[in-house]
């Protein structure tokens, strides 16, 4: 590698500047072709994450429910009992969740069903419907309309 030279006034003098304007731009969209794939890739690693920890908090919920009625042959509408019977678990009975987005929200249709729902810090809503009868099905719809008509569509096998 020889030294850059540049010609002026008196002869040839080598070259002291830095980079020249070309080679600037050349880097800088490098830099920006990579920016622009890595931003949307990580966010959706992101939100995968999160939706993830709200299904998994939604599982939680249900085993604790299935214990609650395999002991009391009914599932529980009290936060209280069910926070006590797994310190991990935040329930809101009945309430509306987008105050506490971490929180799993319940309602007791019946002695035999139950709904658990959630959104997850993605914004997704995450919906489990259990009913004796017809067992476990898989939704991701905000909770109002949770109960055995909607669920009947839903998948049984998890959420898709």
């Amino acid at each position: 590698m020889g030294h850059r030279t540049q010609e002026g006034a008196g002869g040839v003098r080598p070259r002291t500047g830095g980079y020249s304007l070309v080679e600037l731009m050349v880097v800088m969209f490098v830099i920006a072709l990579l920016i622009a794939v890595a931003v949307p890739t990580y966010a959706g690693f992101r939100n995968r994450a999160f939706d993830a920890d709200t299904k998994a908090e939604l599982r939680l919920a249900l085993t604790v429910e299935r214990i609650y009625h395999l002991d009391n042959g009914f599932f529980s509408d009290s936060a209280t009992v069910l926070e006590g019977m797994e310190s991990l678990l935040h329930v809101n009975i009945a309430g509306d969740p987008a105050g506490s987005i971490r929180a799993v929200a319940l309602t007791v249709p019946g002695t035999t069903s139950v709904c658990l729902y959630s959104q997850s810090l993605s914004g997704t809503w995450w919906t489990l419907y259990v009913d004796n009868a017809t067992g476990t099905k898989y939704g991701n719809v905000a909770p109002a309309p949770c109960e055995a008509s909607l669920a009947s569509g839903w998948p049984g096998d998890g959420w898709q």
